[in-house]
C-alpha cells in the first residue's frame, strides 16, 4: 500500500522518471545551456557594435590620439592585480597604442603592489624591459616613486617625484637615468617635452590632479575602473581630467575610436546578447502561459 501511494506521488513511476530526467524546451538546464552557447558564441565571433561614445571617453581619445611621434608621456602603471580582470585589456590596448604612434613613455608606478604586473604588460608589449632594444629610447620603467604605498602616494610624495624626475638615481633594474637618453636631461615634470601625464588603473585620481594639472598644468587623462568612474565624471566636468576612460564600455569605446580589436567590444557584446536572449526567452514563455491559459 505504501509502495501504492509513492507511486501516486509521482516518485518512482517511470512517467515521473521521464519528468525528472527529460529534456524540455522549458527545462531549466536547456535554457542555461542555450545561454551558455550565445555567450561563447558572442565572444569568439563579435561583432563591432555601434557604440555612443561618451564625451569623457572622447577627451580620452583626443588627448591621446592628438600627440606627435616624439612626444613625451609620464605614465603611472600602477596595474593592479585586483581590478586587472575589468581594466587590464584596456591597459593593454592602452601601451600598444602609445608604442604604435612611437610616443616616448616614461612608466613609473605609485603603488609596491602594481610593480610586477606593470613590469609584465610593459615587457609583453615592448618585447622585454631592459633588454628589448626600444629600452632607454622609446620607453623606460623607473619602478615604484619613494612614498609610493597600497592605494597610492601621497600629495607630498608625488610632487616631489614631479620636481625630480631623478629623485630615484636608478631605473627598475639598478641603471642609473643619466645613461638613459629617454630621461636623462628631463629632470622635472615642467620639461615642455611632456606633452600628456596618464595613470592607469586610476585610484586616488584626485592626488593626481593636484600634482599633474592644479601644480604643473599638465594635460591629464585616466583609465579606471567603471565603479569609480561615476565618481570622478564631475572632475572632468570641472576641465580638472581631460579624459576618462572607464571599465569594459570605455574600453570598447577606445577600440571603436582607435580600430583596435581587443577584449572590451567581445565583453560587451556578450553581455548584450545574454540580456537579449533572456528577455526573448522572458517574452516567449509569458506568450506561452498566456496562450495555455485561453486553452484551459
Amino acid at each position: 500500500m505504501a509502495n501504492e501511494e509513492r507511486d501516486r506521488g509521482g516518485r518512482f513511476t517511470p512517467e515521473s522518471a521521464r519528468e525528472t530526467y527529460g529534456l524540455s524546451i522549458d527545462d531549466p538546464r536547456i535554457i542555461s545551456l542555450a545561454l551558455t552557447i550565445v555567450l561563447l558564441i558572442s565572444i569568439y565571433i563579435p561583432v563591432a557594435m555601434p557604440l555612443p561614445v561618451a564625451p569623457y571617453t572622447q577627451g580620452f581619445w583626443d588627448e591621446i590620439s592628438g600627440l606627435e611621434a616624439g612626444d613625451i608621456i609620464l605614465c603611472d602603471a600602477k596595474i593592479i592585480a585586483s581590478e586587472v580582470t575589468e581594466t587590464g585589456p584596456s591597459e593593454e590596448l592602452i601601451i600598444k597604442y602609445m608604442h604604435d604612434q612611437n610616443y616616448k613613455v616614461i612608466y613609473f608606478v605609485t603603488e609596491p603592489d602594481a610593480l610586477p604586473l606593470a613590469a609584465q604588460f610593459i615587457s609583453n608589449e615592448y618585447g622585454g624591459l631592459t633588454d628589448s632594444p626600444e629600452y632607454g629610447e622609446t620607453f623606460v620603467y623607473l619602478g615604484a616613486i619613494p612614498g609610493a604605498k597600497p592605494q597610492g602616494a601621497s600629495v607630498d610624495s608625488e610632487l616631489a617625484f614631479c620636481a625630480n624626475l631623478h629623485i630615484m638615481a636608478v631605473d627598475y633594474a639598478g641603471t642609473p637615468l643619466t645613461d638613459i637618453p629617454i630621461i636623462s636631461d628631463v629632470l622635472t615634470l615642467r620639461d615642455s617635452r611632456i606633452k600628456l601625464t596618464l595613470t592607469l588603473c586610476s585610484r586616488g585620481l584626485t592626488t593626481h590632479v593636484q600634482s599633474y594639472v592644479l601644480t604643473y598644468n599638465k594635460q591629464y587623462i585616466a583609465e579606471l575602473n567603471a565603479m569609480e568612474l561615476r565618481s570622478y565624471i564631475p572632475q572632468y566636468m570641472a576641465g580638472l581630467v581631460h579624459g576618462l576612460l572607464g571599465g569594459n564600455r570605455g574600453g570598447a569605446e577606445f577600440e571603436l575610436l582607435s580600430g583596435y580589436t581587443g577584449t572590451n567590444m567581445r565583453v560587451m557584446f556578450a553581455t548584450s546578447m545574454g540580456c537579449l536572449f533572456l528577455i526573448v526567452g522572458m517574452l516567449a514563455r509569458n506568450i506561452q502561459y498566456h496562450l495555455r491559459r485561453r486553452q484551459v
